[in-house]
């Protein structure tokens, strides 16, 4: 599954039209009743309203698939394929865990006051960011993948393309 998302980006980041911005989550991810395949659903209606502005709502659970850099007003250009290669590599963490991101955060303090601690720790702290605990669940090399798809400077992250290759070699999909 996590090889088929992560092709679907790739395809998605080949295209030679700019895509909407989007935060890639595990709710605009379909997948079919035998589990065998995966799409991704895009928010079409962001597509057609040129005019839409996103904006940041705490509470949603969004913010656990926000890539750092996109948290930051600093009017410089930010790379929104870098930022959802951070998203896939929660997506992923969510996908071998089963569970959401930041889950037991979330149940201990509320889904605002969970997103608004989580905004904080992505932009104050500078330590490695680790939405799932994978220990027991996953191989190193699955590991590997989701640490680099969520290093905090989007230059250090792979590209989808990437990603694929690195999917193919440790066989976890």
């Amino acid at each position: 599954m996590c090889l088929d998302i992560a092709n679907a980006i790739d395809y998605l980041h080949s295209l030679e039209s700019s895509l909407p911005s989007f935060i890639l989550t595990s709710s605009i991810v379909v997948v079919s009743d035998t589990g065998e395949r995966s799409t991704c659903y895009l928010h079409v209606g962001s597509w057609l309203l040129p005019t839409a502005l996103p904006t940041q709502q705490f509470g949603t659970n969004k913010l656990a698939w926000t890539a750092p850099e996109m948290l930051v007003e600093d009017g410089r250009p930010r790379d929104e394929k870098a930022a959802r290669i951070f998203s896939l590599g929660v997506l992923f963490g969510e996908i071998a865990t089963r569970r959401r991101p930041y889950v037991a955060d979330w149940h201990a303090k509320g889904p605002v006051q969970a997103d608004i601690a989580l905004a904080q720790k992505l932009q104050a702290s500078r330590d490695a960011i680790v939405p799932h605990d994978l220990d027991g669940i996953a191989s190193i090399e699955f590991k590997n993948v989701i640490a680099q798809c969520l290093e905090r400077d989007p230059k250090a992250r792979p590209t989808a393309k990437e990603v694929v290759v690195m999917l193919t070699q440790c066989r976890y999909t």
